[in-house]
């Protein structure tokens, strides 16, 4: 599951930490465990019912997640020049072959289109029959697995009163392949 950017995630009662080392990041990375602890957000509620209907009785943990971007200003997006200079770094594309998932879901709906373009150069999004490709679309690349969407974040999704339904439609979409 890739998220849009990080949401300012490394807090410890409300109040922004600084980071040591890498050693530090590492352990409250390992201590966030996929947000088992964490409040409930639409996308932590999206991703965990994202994976029981794509793989029903398996743990709801047990998912790899990543971001897009990197980093966030504020809990906002970052300035193009700053997103720009971070991506250059192919961290995300690097996940990806490393972990070679089944399934990949782009909570970052078309907002970010040009980001993912600029990351994997030469995708193709199609669209999904009844949905608008905004809604909801199949990305063809070959550095991602063909069971591949992209989709609003979970905020909007919820909104919207879509969430169900978008989630039910992508594990047709696995389980039809």
């Amino acid at each position: 599951m890739i998220g849009q950017q990080t949401n300012s995630w490394f807090k410890e009662d409300g109040i922004k930490q600084e980071i040591e080392s890498v050693q530090a990041l590492m352990s409250e990375y390992q201590k966030f465990n996929l947000g088992e602890k964490y409040k409930s957000t639409f996308f932590w509620r999206a991703a965990y019912l994202l994976q029981q209907t794509i793989n029903p009785g398996s743990d709801q943990f047990g998912i790899m997640w990543s971001n897009l971007v990197r980093v966030d200003h504020m809990k906002k997006r970052a300035e193009v020049r700053i997103e720009d200079l971070i991506c250059i770094i192919p961290l995300l594309k690097r996940e990806i072959e490393i972990v070679k998932p089944d399934v990949v879901v782009f909570f970052t709906g078309p907002d970010y289109e040009e980001r993912l373009v600029c990351t994997f150069p030469g995708v193709r999004i199609k669209k999904i029959s009844e949905y608008d490709l905004k809604h909801l679309a199949q990305l063809e690349h070959s550095q991602l697995p063909s069971r591949t969407f992209r989709t609003y974040h979970p905020g909007y999704l919820s909104r919207q009163g879509l969430t169900n339904h978008v989630i039910t439609k992508i594990a047709e979409l696995v389980y039809s392949a």
